[in-house]
């Protein structure tokens, strides 16, 4: 909230929406006019910009500058979409750092981007498409609110924090057939042998390259991704630890609960203490890009 004390952002225009893609889509090169955040919801892409390469996941915030060349990638699978705000800066808030020290990409954004994003986006939809007019003040609070929490709690993403997501198709074609099972309520069971018919290899041989790349069975993948789940409906949702058990396809709560302590070292309801009461999320077991789905 803009105080005496301190300048307001203040915006020349402002528009956004929601883009589908398909498998293997290209968007690029660019060169961009203007300030952008991009906001990953489901696919993953290779992005591009000014020579660095980057792999985007979903809930994977992007914020390339004026005078990036840039290029989306998508991966060859369905489903990919991203929401996306243009604008242009005319003031800055003298308590932001300067814009060249800004982060290319946000791998975990504070969680109050996805709603002020989709609140942002839902009134822009009231206005004509790409509309250059002056955004409302309220439009110019939102995106100075979403803004404030990634450049004033984010540092830079360096190389050493930049993950290395190339894996061997089979195994990425078997992770994508793992996620398309979680979109289920509750997920289906999975063998190994449905994961290495979808990634069309043997199941010795896709055991063989998740190790290699992942130091993981397919199956242990499988059950990591169940609990980071678990995790992630503990800390968003009011749902019971049952609810939760079996929305993740855990046979019993108690099993369930046993195997999300063995994880990360305490119990379900000791967890989702402490993540209400502000205490920083347990280890993610699992990469980024193979976590479950963030949505809205």
């Amino acid at each position: 909230m803009p105080t005496s004390n301190r300048s307001a952002l203040k915006l020349k225009y402002l528009y956004g929406g929601v883009s589908h893609y398909r498998a293997n889509e290209i968007l690029g090169p660019r060169r961009i006019p203007d300030n952008e955040i991009f906001f990953m919801l489901e696919g993953t892409a290779t992005y591009s910009a000014n020579g660095q390469k980057y792999v985007a996941t979903p809930g994977t915030l992007i914020l390339p500058k004026p005078g990036f060349r840039e290029t989306f990638r998508w991966a060859p699978y369905p489903r990919a979409r991203l929401a996306y705000l243009h604008f242009n800066i005319l003031r800055s808030p003298s308590d932001w750092p300067d814009a060249k020290g800004w982060p290319v990409l946000v791998y975990d954004p504070p969680t109050v981007v996805g709603p002020l994003m989709q609140c942002l986006i839902r009134q822009l939809s009231t206005v004509p498409p790409r509309s250059l007019a002056t955004p409302s003040q309220h439009m110019t609070r939102l995106l100075e609110a979403l803004l404030g929490e990634v450049l004033l709690d984010t540092a830079p993403l360096s190389a050493a924090t930049k993950p290395d997501f190339v894996r061997p198709e089979p195994v990425e074609r078997a992770i994508h057939r793992m996620r398309q099972v979680f979109n289920q309520q509750p997920p289906n069971a999975l063998t190994l042998s449905e994961l290495a018919l979808a990634a069309g290899v043997t199941p010795q041989h896709l055991s063989r390259l998740f190790r290699s790349s992942l130091d993981l069975t397919p199956m242990s993948m499988l059950g990591l991704m169940r609990l980071q789940l678990a995790l992630a409906l503990l800390s968003h949702t009011t749902l019971p630890v049952g609810a939760i058990a079996e929305r993740c396809g855990f046979e019993s709560p108690f099993y369930f609960s046993r195997r999300f302590t063995s994880c990360f070292g305490k119990p379900p309801t000791v967890v989702r203490k402490a993540l209400h009461n502000g205490k920083p999320a347990p280890k993610m077991p699992l990469p980024l890009d193979v976590l479950p789905r963030v949505y809205w």
